[in-house]
C-alpha cells in the first residue's frame, strides 16, 4: 500500500478519469462526494460537503495527501464560483491542518494565469485559491491543465457547438490566440506521476497536450472531425461582445450560450509553459487529430444495446446525447445510453412502437441540437404533453437525476433573493416564449414540407 489519498471532485470529469487510473495502483482512495454512485467501483466514498469540514474530517484524518479537484465551473453565478473555488479550498486547507495532512495536490486551470481575466470570476477565484495553497504551509504542487477534452468535457461541448454552426464565429481582439488542448486521460496521468514520484516542491506546472494550434484552425479541425462541411470563419469584435454578454448575464445567464468570462479563451493563449512534467507526458500525448476523432461521436456503451428508440442505434445515441445536453448542459455518461434504452424498452417506447406523424416529426427535429430540442419541447409541453418527445425527456431526466455527476445539477440550490428570483423567472418566461415561437414555426415548416411531398 503506497498510502492513503483523500480526493475531492472524484465524481467529476477529471476525477472520474483519475479514479480509473488510480484503481490500477495501490492507493487507498477516499473520495468526497455529495452522493456516492450506485455502482461499486472499489472507492471508499465519503458523503459530505467541501465547505463543511466536519462532514469529512474523520475520513481526511490519516491521509497522506489531499488531491483537490472539486470546483465550480460553467455558467453558475460569480458568488458560487467564489464560494466553491475559494472558500471550498480554504475549508479543505484548514481541515488538512487540523487532521495532520501535510501534502496537497491542487488541480487549478490555465485560466488562473490568464493576463486578461475580465468578467471571469471562475479564473479569478481559481487564481485566489492558488494563492491560498501557496500560503498554506503545506507541501504542495499546483497543476494548471489547459483546455481539457474528453467525452464528458464541458469545453468540448462548447467548442463543438461553435464549430458546428453554419458559419464559425471567432471573437477576436487585438491578436489571434493559440490553444493547446489536453486529453483528460493525460491530465489523470500527470496527477499520477506527481503522486507516484512524490513531487511536492511548491511548483506550479502547466499541463497541455500536443503542439499548440491557432484557435481558428482548431475550430476548423473540430468541424472536420464531426463531419461538418467546410464553413467560413467570421471574426467578431471581442470587446463589445464581452460587454454585451456581461450586461445580459445578471438576468439571462442560465440561457446564454456562454458567459462573458468564458470568452477569455478568445483573449488569451491557452498554451502550456514547458516543464519537467510536460517532458514526461509529451511522448505519449495523442496527436490532436487522433484526439478529435475519438471525441467526435457520442459515447456508446460497450456490448449489445437494447432495442433503439429510433431507426438505428446511431440515431438513438445522438438522441440521448442531445437530450442530455438540453436537460443538464452536459454530455451523458458512457452507460447512460444503456439505461436510457432499457427504460424506453420497459415503457414500450422502442422503434417497434407505433408513432404518429407528429411524434416522428417532433423527435426528428428535436434530435438536431440542444436549442431545437428546447424549442420543440416548449411546444410539446403545452400541446403534446403525452407525446413521445415529452415521455422520452422525462425518462432521461429521471436517469440523470439519479446518477453522478448530473445529480448534483438537480440538487444544487440557487439562492438569488427576491429580486434575483423575479428576474430569473422573467428570463425563464422570455426564453420559453421565444422557444415556443421557434418550435411552432419549425413544426409548421416541417408539416408544410411533408404535405408538399405527399
Amino acid at each position: 500500500m503506497k498510502g492513503t489519498l483523500f480526493l475531492t471532485g472524484g465524481s467529476g470529469f477529471i476525477g472520474s478519469a483519475l479514479r480509473a487510473r488510480l484503481a490500477q495502483g495501490a492507493w487507498d482512495l477516499r473520495c468526497l462526494s455529495r452522493q456516492a454512485p450506485a455502482a461499486d467501483d472499489g472507492t471508499a466514498y465519503v458523503t459530505g460537503d467541501l465547505l463543511s469540514p466536519e462532514t469529512y474530517r474523520d475520513a481526511l484524518s490519516g491521509a497522506d495527501v489531499a488531491v483537490h479537484l472539486a470546483a465550480s465551473v460553467g455558467k453558475v453565478s460569480p458568488k458560487e464560483h467564489w464560494r466553491v473555488n475559494l472558500e471550498g479550498t480554504r475549508a479543505l486547507i484548514g481541515a488538512c491542518r487540523q487532521s495532520g495532512v501535510s501534502h496537497i495536490l491542487h488541480v487549478s486551470t490555465i485560466a488562473a494565469g490568464y493576463p486578461d481575466q475580465a468578467f471571469y470570476p471562475y479564473a479569478q477565484s481559481k487564481a485566489a485559491a492558488e494563492a491560498l495553497v501557496r500560503e498554506s504551509g503545506l507541501a504542495f504542487t499546483i497543476l494548471r491543465p489547459t483546455v481539457v477534452l474528453g467525452p464528458r468535457s464541458p469545453a468540448w461541448a462548447s467548442l463543438r457547438r461553435i464549430a458546428r454552426l453554419p458559419v464559425i464565429p471567432l471573437p477576436q481582439g487585438a491578436r489571434a490566440v493559440r490553444i493547446q488542448p489536453v486529453d483528460v486521460d493525460e491530465v489523470a496521468r500527470a496527477i499520477a506521476i506527481v503522486l507516484d514520484e512524490w513531487r511536492f516542491a511548491g511548483e506550479t506546472l502547466d499541463v497541455g497536450g500536443a503542439d499548440p494550434e491557432m484557435l481558428g484552425d482548431f475550430l476548423r479541425a473540430v468541424r472536420r472531425s464531426t463531419g461538418g462541411a467546410a464553413a467560413r470563419l467570421v471574426r467578431v469584435p471581442l470587446a463589445p461582445t464581452r460587454l454585451a454578454l456581461a450586461a445580459l448575464e445578471p438576468v439571462l445567464r442560465p440561457v446564454l450560450p456562454l458567459t462573458a468570462g468564458q470568452l477569455a479563451l478568445f483573449a488569451n493563449d491557452s498554451t502550456a509553459t514547458p516543464n519537467w512534467l510536460m517532458d514526461r507526458l509529451r511522448p505519449h500525448s495523442p496527436p490532436l487529430p487522433d484526439l478529435l476523432d475519438r471525441l467526435a461521436g457520442p459515447p456508446l456503451a460497450e456490448g449489445p444495446l437494447p432495442p433503439a428508440p429510433a431507426d438505428d442505434p446511431e440515431d438513438a445515441a445522438a438522441e440521448c446525447e442531445v437530450f442530455a445536453r438540453y436537460l443538464t448542459g452536459m454530455p451523458p455518461e458512457a452507460d447512460t445510453l444503456r439505461h436510457y434504452l432499457a427504460a424506453l424498452q420497459a415503457h414500450g417506447l422502442t422503434a417497434t412502437a407505433p408513432l404518429s406523424d407528429f411524434d416522428r416529426t417532433s423527435l426528428r427535429l428535436a434530435r438536431k441540437g440542444e436549442w431545437m430540442a428546447r424549442c420543440i419541447d416548449a411546444y410539446c409541453a403545452l400541446f403534446a404533453r403525452r407525446g413521445a418527445l415529452r415521455r422520452r425527456l422525462i425518462i432521461l431526466a429521471a436517469i440523470l437525476e439519479n446518477r453522478a455527476p448530473t445529480n448534483a445539477l438537480f440538487e444544487a440550490p440557487q439562492a438569488r433573493g427576491v429580486i434575483g428570483t423575479g428576474l430569473a423567472l422573467a428570463a425563464t418566461g422570455a426564453t420559453f416564449s421565444l422557444a415556443l415561437a421557434c418550435g411552432a414555426a419549425s413544426l409548421g415548416v416541417a408539416r408544410l414540407a411533408r404535405a408538399g411531398r405527399a
